[in-house]
């Protein structure tokens, strides 16, 4: 069983140029042109009350989620559906308390379908 960034069965591609994302997720990008966004989730520190941007964010579409992270400076990672959003964040075996958050960030709202 994988574990990256302590999220069960979380394997990402990192890619570091454009190109590579488009190579390989034309298709399923394509594929979401018009679709409505549902939710967005986040990690959220529950001790500290705040985004933990250390991990994706999850856009969820009506079939399918979007799953979107930066690692570093040029290091991006997009997977589609590896994220199962009821499965417990272990960050590294750090005493973080993590939980996936729905529709947290304000900022983003305003891009849900019904916002």
């Amino acid at each position: 069983m994988i574990f990256r960034l302590g999220i069960k069965n979380y394997n990402p591609k990192i890619y570091t140029e454009l190109s590579q994302i488009i190579n390989d997720h034309k298709t399923r990008l394509q594929g979401l042109k018009g679709k409505q966004i549902e939710e967005i989730w986040v990690a959220w520190e529950q001790n500290e009350d705040e985004w933990f941007n250390d991990l994706p964010v999850i856009i969820r579409f009506e079939d399918c989620q979007l799953e979107l992270c930066a690692y570093k400076t040029n290091e991006y990672a997009v997977t589609f559906d590896q994220i199962d959003l009821s499965d417990e964040i272990d960050y590294y075996g750090t005493d973080l308390v993590i939980r996936w958050e729905k529709n947290k960030l304000k900022e983003l709202n305003k891009c849900i379908n019904n916002e």
